[in-house]
């Protein structure tokens, strides 16, 4: 049942029920895909489902979007360090980068911090050239839905597949509380939250055994 596309989903759901898109309209299961899809992401940090490392070549500043055109379209969400060739780049607040640095036309060949501001990183000191970089966090979330606002069904969900039964028994939930069978509802709620509460302590586990926490 895992690797499931989105419309796939749909149609296990309906498929469950014993009714077609007639009686379930692809607008409900819409939605419900994506409340179901952002309460497992939640129950989750982040990096453990998007963490991601990325390469890149700058001089002063670059732009998250710029990241992303030098690394297959892949946007950052948060970036949490920064390397240069040998050495980590330590994080200093943007408002006191720029209260050192912004009116010195002093620059230094190996730049020792690096700050955030309005989705760009800076590099500081200003360095004497470009440099090749590599920074790590956690990567946005690839949205399910196109340009029109609707979900495309031949996509999938941008979550590890493993999670796919988990979010067709939140559709499920929302599906029979939809048709007011509470008892059946509640019974498809309790088996998502004892899932999604079991995946979550295995992937703090992993996380403990990782980094040692």
């Amino acid at each position: 049942m895992g690797n499931m596309t989105v419309g796939s989903m749909f149609d296990y759901v309906r498929a469950y029920l014993d009714v077609d898109d007639e009686d379930l309209a692809d607008t409900l299961l819409e939605m419900w895909c994506l409340e179901g899809t952002n309460r497992i992401q939640r129950a989750f940090e982040p990096w453990m489902l998007y963490e991601h490392t990325w390469t890149f070549t700058c001089g002063h500043q670059i732009t998250f979007a710029e990241i992303a055109a030098a690394n297959d379209g892949v946007v950052p969400e948060v970036i949490q360090s920064v390397e240069a060739d040998r050495w980590l780049l330590k994080y200093v607040p943007h408002e006191r980068e720029v209260g050192r640095y912004a009116w010195s036309n002093a620059t230094a060949g190996q730049p020792t911090e690096f700050s955030l501001h309005n989705d760009t990183v800076f590099i500081w000191p200003i360095p004497h050239s470009p440099a090749e970089y590599t920074a790590r966090g956690y990567r946005r979330p690839i949205p399910i839905w196109g340009d029109d606002g609707e979900i495309v069904t031949t996509a999938k969900v941008d979550l590890p597949a493993e999670f796919d039964p988990l979010l067709c028994e939140w559709m499920l939930t929302r599906a029979y509380e939809w048709q007011d069978d509470e008892i059946m509802s509640q019974q498809k709620l309790g088996r998502f939250e004892q899932q999604l509460e079991l995946r979550s302590e295995e992937h703090t586990s992993e996380l403990q055994s990782r980094f040692g926490i």
